[in-house]
């Protein structure tokens, strides 16, 4: 059986029509080469003293790991935020997840309008 019988002529004559023809995966493997060499200088360790401050409007953050900071770990965004007592964070959306740690003092989470008091104990050993 050949492809004749399979695919009809039509469909054949479009796919091999004249079209532009370009090189996305070729420059693809370039830049994957490029990023496996430029990969091994970034940060496998981040000292506190590496981790930059900055005072955004919803307080002031302390960078752990960030896309900018050049370290192996590129895909997430971790950080502290300071929220003095009786203040409270902004208002913000995304679609990622989050996860928030209250390393001192008491809060809430509101996620959807629905209240979450942070008030269990985490005891690690």
């Amino acid at each position: 059986m050949g492809l004749e019988r399979i695919i009809d002529k039509a469909e054949r004559d479009r796919a091999h029509a004249d079209v532009e023809y370009v090189d996305f995966y070729s420059e693809a493997l370039k830049q994957s080469a490029k990023f496996r060499q430029d990969y091994d200088g970034f940060l496998n360790v981040v000292k506190s003293s590496q981790m930059p401050l900055e005072r955004s409007p919803d307080g002031l953050i302390k960078h752990v790991i960030n896309e900018q900071m050049n370290t192996k770990e590129m895909y997430l965004d971790i950080y502290m935020h300071f929220i003095p007592p009786g203040k409270k964070s902004g208002k913000h959306r995304h679609l990622s997840e989050e996860v928030f740690y209250v390393i001192e003092g008491s809060g809430y989470d509101l996620q959807w309008d629905v209240k979450f008091d942070c008030t269990e104990t985490i005891e690690f050993e």
